[in-house]
């Protein structure tokens, strides 16, 4: 079973509250899913290090948009981060 929750990124202290509240460095099978309408390149580095740095264990993917949909509204020039936390079936 999988379970997914998303938030729309402002800042590394937001993203980092969100993380903990969630509780999402507790989970070894995550996905972590980054679309950015802002895709400048320092931008993408700084998030991509600040995800690793959070969540080790956690496969990092990501694209650019020309648009992002977060909980049912479309943003534009936003990034909206989607954790996806697989739980092990015995």
């Amino acid at each position: 079973m999988a379970k997914t929750i998303s938030c729309l990124y402002k800042n590394t202290s937001q993203l980092n509250r969100f993380i903990d509240l969630n509780e999402l460095d507790e989970y070894p099978n995550l996905l972590v899913q980054v679309f950015t309408g802002n895709p400048e390149s320092l931008n993408i580095a700084k998030l991509q290090k600040e995800l690793a740095d959070k969540l080790p264990f956690a496969q990092i993917a990501g694209c650019s948009t020309s648009g992002e949909i977060h909980e049912g509204r479309i943003t534009e020039k936003q990034t909206v981060i989607c954790f996806t936390v697989f739980e092990k079936q015995n």
